[in-house]
């Protein structure tokens, strides 16, 4: 009896259930209309739907500005002008498109033995017609991108969009009307002001533009230059760019020269007044002479002017599209679009090579090359408009499902990484320091000793000779004393005596030799004291003890001839 009454108990139970579930009505999604849209079958296939995650990030935008203006120790003026800002960043929010996501969809599937498919789908809620900025700032209709049919054969990232500048401007001004933010209203009004005080119209600047933004990075594999990381040199490719805009006249182009008050351009000369040279110059970086360049209705701001030369005249043995790489990443991907995307394995290889030259750390190495096997990757997606969102096409030689989950690994292992190696390297530099303060001393003392022996003076050959007569007076045994702990040498004023004036700088660090922040000076009179400075020659410490100690003028100029000699390799 007690069995059947709990059967009965229990069914009724099920039945109030099955009632109440019925009675709930479960929230619809876009998982259809979204999941038609991606590869099925494949290593990745992922739905989601964003709606309870945008009112998480929104509650919590709140709480965080009321939490703001609870706070006491806050200026009324100050609060004013972050509650201003929340203001300005909310309307942004709510009319940036964004809120109107419903779904967005990931899938990968693979195409061959080192290529996969991927597809990246948002879809836009059905009722929101006018629904943001987003959805309306890319041109309505896919076309074809003027670079991918100049790109040349070394370009190692190239990015294009056909955008709307003058939509997203009005976005912003609409933002900062709507939220009354004085501080976004007044950024926007000095915008259009610098404008007319070179006798321009902001309307007419933004109207001149055709709609299509590019940009390049190259890596000219036949030039090399030195390029310095940390405190060593290393051969790299040459590294060119260019920013390739389509504008309707010469509008940008003049007023990008009233900007720079250039009145003539100095370059292209009476049959070309389209091209400007910028005002830059950098010896490490000798081939950067950045040049803006007007071509039809093409304008250019590019590192130089053969850059600009290799995209208005390639050459069919010097493109892109023609090469086994860019062929195979550009299989059953849409020729047109409103944004494109191409990356080359060779970037990422270029950089962890250099990486690799400069580092001679074991562990240092291996982790790059980690790096290299696992992200060197070549990638080339488009991003076309449709009805109801957008959806990316993209072809990638490693799999985005194993990259997801290893930068899911990696990311946080990169940031504890990120936050205890500095810790660790400031622990070994202060070591390195203190290590540094005592071999100075010590050849300091070894000096001193030879002074002894030589009439009170120090000896008057510099550099490697100085260490020779040490050496061969018996006063050292090891060249390597010499060395400051980072492994480069230190500086010797020659030349003086025991009896010369105290605060002389007999022996000090090269600029560099503690990654260029810190210099130990060893001083005549036996003082080590050590300095927290940016400089990179000798000539600038000596100009910085000067300031400190007020040398004599004669002694001044000894001191930096001196230097000047050291920093020439004398």
């Amino acid at each position: 009896m007690n069995f059947i009454v709990r059967f009965i108990v229990f069914a009724v139970l099920c039945l109030v259930c099955v009632f109440e579930a019925k009675a709930v009505a479960l929230p619809e999604t876009s998982f259809e209309e979204v999941t038609d849209k991606l590869d099925k079958n494949g290593t990745m296939y992922i739905y989601f739907s964003p709606d309870s995650s945008f009112k998480l990030i929104s509650e919590h935008f709140k709480l965080f500005r009321k939490m703001l203006a609870a706070k006491e120790d806050i200026k009324p003026d100050d609060k004013k002008a972050a509650d201003d800002l929340f203001e300005f960043v909310s309307v942004l929010t709510d009319s940036s498109g964004v809120p109107s996501i419903d779904g967005i969809g990931l899938s990968s599937v693979q195409t061959g033995k080192k290529m996969f498919r991927g597809r990246l789908y948002f879809h836009k809620k059905e009722e929101s017609e006018p629904s943001g900025m987003i959805w309306s700032v890319l041109n309505e209709h896919p076309q074809t991108f003027y670079l991918t049919d100049v790109m040349p054969a070394d370009t190692v990232y190239a990015a294009g969009w056909f955008f709307q500048p003058r939509i997203f401007w009005k976005w912003l001004e609409d933002a900062a009307m709507q939220s009354k933010s004085e501080k976004a209203q007044q950024v926007m009004s000095a915008i259009k002001k610098s404008f007319e005080t070179k006798d321009i119209s902001w309307e007419l600047f933004l109207d001149s533009f055709e709609g299509e933004f590019d940009f390049i990075l190259i890596a000219d594999s036949r030039k090399k230059h030195p390029v310095r990381f940390g405190v060593k040199a290393v051969d790299m490719e040459q590294f060119d760019f260019a920013i390739v805009c389509g504008v309707k006249d010469d509008t940008v182009f003049k007023t990008l020269r009233r900007g720079l008050n250039q009145v003539q351009p100095p370059v292209g000369g009476a049959e070309n007044p389209c091209r400007l040279q910028i005002p830059f110059s950098n010896p490490e970086l000798p081939w950067l002479k950045p040049v803006i360049v007007q071509e039809g209705n093409r304008l250019f701001l590019a590192s130089n002017v053969e850059t600009v030369e290799r995209l208005l005249k390639p050459s069919d043995k010097d493109l892109l599209k023609n090469t086994d790489e860019f062929k195979s990443l550009a299989d059953n991907i849409p020729v047109k679009g409103n944004s494109f995307e191409y990356l080359s394995a060779r970037l990422v290889k270029i950089l962890i090579t250099a990486f690799k030259q400069a580092n001679e750390s074991p562990s240092r190495r291996e982790f790059a090359e980690s790096i290299e096997n696992n992200f060197a990757v070549g990638f080339l997606g488009v991003c076309q408009v449709t009805e109801n969102g957008f959806i990316s096409t993209f072809n990638v030689t490693a799999d985005p499902a194993a990259m997801m989950a290893a930068k899911t690994v990696l990311l946080p292992a990169a940031l504890n990484a990120g936050m205890v190696f500095p810790m660790f390297n400031d622990i070994l530099e202060r070591n390195r320091r203190d290590a540094c303060a005592a071999n100075l001393k010590e050849l300091g003392f070894v000096l001193k000793m030879y002074a002894m022996n030589n009439q009170d003076r120090f000896p008057e050959a510099g550099g490697a000779k100085m260490i020779d007569e040490l050496l061969q007076n018996g006063l050292i045994k090891d060249r390597a004393k010499f060395n400051c702990p980072s492994g480069r040498p230190y500086a010797y004023i020659n030349g003086y005596m025991e009896t010369s004036n105290k605060d002389i700088p007999l022996l000090f660090d090269f600029p560099g030799n503690h990654g260029g922040t810190f210099i130990n000076v060893y001083f005549l009179d036996g003082r080590v004291q050590g300095y927290e400075m940016h400089i990179s020659n000798c000539v600038e410490l000596i100009n910085f003890l000067n300031r400190q100690f007020n040398y004599p003028p004669e002694l001044y100029k000894q001191l930096l001839e001196k230097a000047a000699q050291l920093d020439a390799g004398k």
